[in-house]
């Protein structure tokens, strides 16, 4: 693990005939971030605006190399604006950047507009993007080998029959190398009805180690009892000693770690926009688990680097860094370094 959350650069693509090397890395994931337009200015017929971008793996991420740890995104980005402004802002963040062929497709792109006090209303334009058409033979294997943990969300195999043929040999190739796999739930309606999905996520998370959903979420991996409390919902979720948790937004959160129940109150804040919110709880969730911390102490975490991106519109600007946990006594002062 990193001593501090220096930024790599992003790597180059593999000269013809020489494989890339790969230097280990806490976390890596697959996913896809797409260009992000956003309102400054509402209520107007011009209204004013500025570029950014998100995606819920690379979130996660950039929450993770905040609080100190190395993390690389495995994806693909188009030959546009888009695309260089996403590799540049996610190397600036520390993130690692690995992208395979774009096989002639551009960067997908979201649009956020804000009314009042109402969560922002997004509009996304991702189909057929490079992301989409990302194929597992884009992806060198030693990216995924040479982590100790790899997360998924359920949101880029819902993009395509390809990503969802690509997420599948990724866990296989995760499992062979014994990685702990880490799974968000992160179910999307405009990507797939929730039939599909039924029939669908509970395959990925079966995979899992870790997993993350909210209560609505993780009822689509298990035909459970009619309105079974939390803990039953967890319970059942368990097979296998695996960690589950329950993202319960404004309300907290919750867990099941090795038979043991445990709740967290949420953390005050001054909600301006909850997009992001979900993927920096991962964030922080699996920085304190890399560190062996509780699980309660995992929840506490995990809650204050939610609210934190509340407070600030966008998908991640407003994650924390580590010497916010210890300014806030999250954490001890002590460990102002990773836990190695």
């Amino acid at each position: 693990m990193n001593s501090s959350p220096s930024a790599p650069a992003s790597l180059p693509q593999a000269e013809k005939g020489r494989p890339q090397q790969f230097e280990p890395v806490d976390v890596v994931t697959v996913g896809e971030t797409m260009g992000l337009i956003k309102e400054t200015v509402t209520g107007r017929l011009d209204p004013q605006c500025v570029s950014g971008f998100g995606g819920a793996e690379s979130n996660v991420m950039t929450q993770l190399s905040r609080l100190g740890h190395s993390v690389r995104w495995i994806s693909a980005l188009g030959d546009d604006r888009f695309g260089s402004r996403i590799r540049q802002g996610l190397t600036v963040e520390g993130v690692q950047v690995v992208c395979g062929d774009n096989h002639g497709k551009n960067t997908g792109v979201m649009v956020k507009t804000y009314a009042g006090d109402q969560d922002p209303a997004v509009t996304y334009y991702r189909k057929e993007s490079a992301a989409s058409h990302l194929g597992f033979i884009d992806i060198p294997s030693e990216a995924i080998a040479t982590a100790g943990i790899i997360h998924l969300t359920g949101i880029f195999p819902a993009l395509s029959p390809r990503s969802l043929k690509t997420t599948m040999q990724v866990l296989e190739t995760a499992r062979e190398s014994s990685l702990h796999i880490s799974f968000d739930v992160n179910y999307r309606p405009a990507l797939w009805d929730r039939a599909q999905a039924r029939a669908t996520l509970p395959l990925l998370a079966s995979y899992a180690n870790i997993i993350f959903g909210s209560r609505d979420e993780l009822e689509l991996l298990e035909e459970v009892a009619s309105n079974p409390d939390d803990r039953e919902l967890l319970t059942a979720l368990s097979a296998n000693e695996r960690l589950v948790v329950l993202k319960r937004g404004s309300q907290g959160a919750a867990a099941l770690a090795e038979g043991s129940f445990f709740e967290c109150k949420a953390w005050p804040a001054t909600v301006l926009d909850t997009v992001g919110a979900g993927d920096a709880f991962v964030g922080g969730f699996l920085s304190q688990y890399l560190e062996g911390a509780t699980t309660g102490d995992c929840l506490s975490v995990a809650t204050y680097c939610g609210a934190m991106v509340c407070e600030k519109l966008g998908d991640w600007e407003g994650q924390p860094l580590r010497s916010d946990l210890v300014a806030n006594g999250l954490i001890p002062a002590s460990r102002t370094e990773v836990i190695s």
